[in-house]
């Protein structure tokens, strides 16, 4: 956020979390909705949403990510809940290995293309039934009128790359055509 401040650098490609991004145009390319990721063979897994207050006092697996910790105790407290943690790791895969072999639950808000962990063991993914507060991806900049073409570019190039994530997080794919049903 600094280089961007300073003109060092044009843009910055980030969460708008964990950055001071005070004085800077932000603009949104994502939402990202926390899900919890439990192992395929817990209890919850026959069901496709979870409520937090139903995961209290189950081991919670943290994800440490810069910026991470803060955004998921902040989640869990906004819905009164402070699971014991029983394992954290700067490493995705880590968490996500940890999880699938029953070190307990966690909540991510990036999700792999596929079900399994590294290890080969399954997971499942549940949508939280609860209002909770989403983390966006933003392009933070200075906001000059003038931007170079190829900032223009890249920003333009960004914006259509999460629209087309957010079709095929939901099924559709832009590069097939859609059948008909």
């Amino acid at each position: 956020a600094e280089a961007v401040r300073e003109g060092r650098l044009d843009l910055a490609l980030t969460y708008d979390l964990g950055a001071d991004l005070r004085g800077l145009v932000l603009s949104e390319l994502a939402s990202l909705r926390p899900m919890v990721i439990i192992g395929a063979d817990h209890p919850l897994a026959r069901g496709r949403s979870v409520r937090l207050k139903d995961l209290a006092d189950e081991p919670y697996v943290m994800f440490e990510g810069p910026g991470s910790r803060e955004y998921f105790e902040a989640l869990l407290a906004e819905n009164d809940i402070s699971p014991p943690v029983a394992y954290s790791s700067t490493s995705l895969e880590a968490v996500r290995s940890a999880v699938g072999n029953g070190f307990g639950f966690t909540v991510l808000v990036m999700r792999p293309n596929n079900s399994v962990s590294y290890d080969g063991k399954r997971l499942k993914v549940l949508r939280v039934q609860e209002e909770v507060r989403s983390l966006r991806i933003v392009l933070a900049s200075r906001g000059s009128r003038r931007r170079e073409s190829i900032v223009s570019r890249f920003v333009d190039h960004a914006r259509r790359f999460f629209e087309r994530e957010a079709l095929r997080s939901v099924g559709i794919d832009e590069d097939r055509p859609v059948e008909a049903r």
